[in-house]
């Protein structure tokens, strides 16, 4: 069992944030170190070649599963999410993708059988587990060592219980489709194919410490006050930052907060006393501008903004900016091996989730 002695045998908890930072980027780098890359790469030409790809999870991992299909579907890819209104019958030849922890989500599992009832139907699955009813299922499963209820890993978390395995899945998915993207597609820079899969998980994870390392502590604090003292909480952002952002929102809501997600069907109106949280990357977005101002219309409402231009216009309408250390996603300071837009997001995650 691995453990991170220098931080779970302290006696004071009251550690810095980035010193709790550090643990989990820790955390992260041996949860991946023993990744299977060919399973990986198997997983991209499954992808490739399937007519439709659908995808299932529960919980938290739904929405990191939603931020990868919809990179997808960015480089046209045609997918679908099981539960949702539009989606339609799966098919001979379409793709069932499944994230699950422990590989024992009953739902998940009927749906596996269904495909293997249907035939010529691949299912792919994202584990914690090393043996499972779902990974029997599967044609290919891809392993992260991470440690769930019932199910054994060499990693020791400080994190609350399944967050290892949500940031693990994000990261593999989104490094699985920077491979997909380059090999097949070609429409991004970096790292090619030919490099060392250790070189390209070491670089990643030195994207994202040099990402967050500079993120002011005061400022995070003065986050998470100006939410514990709200109301209610509202989040809002466009594309894969929503997703991201949403990841967090579930979390403050298993701690009892009362959050929402700006343009869902049950989200109500916005009142004095709630707080509204922005995340975008440029600070431009019209829509988040447009609701920022409605804010401000109404009146004693905080604004919380989720960056990385702190000149940009939803920067100068906030209360508070967290301004997250990487360049403008697309700009030429954009250096990232990974898709555009990913370290922001990355950062974002890990931001929010570490304060």
């Amino acid at each position: 069992m691995v453990e991170l002695n220098y931080i779970t045998n302290r006696k004071d908890d009251m550690f810095m944030v980035k010193e709790y930072a550090d643990v989990i980027l820790d955390e992260i780098s041996l949860a991946l170190k023993d990744l299977d890359y060919d399973v990986l790469w198997k997983m991209v030409a499954e992808i490739h070649g399937a007519n439709r790809i659908f995808f299932h999870s529960v919980g938290r991992p739904y929405i990191n599963m939603k931020n990868f299909a919809m990179y997808l579907k960015h480089f046209g890819y045609r997918h679908h999410i099981i539960g949702d209104a539009t989606c339609p019958a799966i098919k001979p030849g379409d793709l069932l993708f499944i994230v699950s922890g422990t590989g024992e989500t009953e739902t998940s599992i009927r749906i596996a059988q269904k495909c293997k009832e249907i035939g010529d139907i691949k299912i792919l699955l994202a584990t914690a587990a090393e043996k499972s009813t779902l990974g029997d299922l599967a044609d290919l499963t891809v392993r992260f060592d991470c440690p769930l209820p019932g199910v054994e890993s060499s990693v020791k978390s400080v994190q609350p219980i399944g967050s290892l395995f949500d940031q693990c899945v994000i990261y593999g998915l989104d490094w699985a489709l920077r491979v997909c993207v380059q090999k097949h597609l070609g429409r991004r820079n970096g790292a090619g194919p030919m490099h060392s899969n250790l070189e390209i998980t070491s670089t990643i994870m030195n994207e994202i410490d040099e990402a967050t390392k500079n993120v002011d502590e005061d400022v995070l604090i003065k986050v998470f006050s100006t939410i514990h003292n709200g109301n209610r909480i509202f989040f809002h952002g466009n594309g894969r930052s929503l997703m991201t952002i949403k990841y967090f929102a579930q979390r403050l809501m298993h701690q009892g907060y009362r959050v929402f997600i700006v343009n869902d069907v049950a989200t109500p109106a916005i009142r004095q006393g709630d707080v509204l949280v922005e995340v975008s990357a440029t600070g431009e977005d019209a829509n988040l501008i447009a609701a920022a101002e409605t804010t401000k219309k109404i009146g004693d409402i905080k604004l919380i903004i989720v960056t990385a231009d702190a000149s940009s216009t939803l920067a100068k309408m906030a209360d508070v900016v967290v301004k997250l250390n990487v360049p403008v996603p697309g700009s030429a300071e954009d250096k990232s091996i990974q898709p555009i837009g990913a370290q922001f997001e990355q950062a974002v995650l890990y931001t929010m989730d570490v304060g």
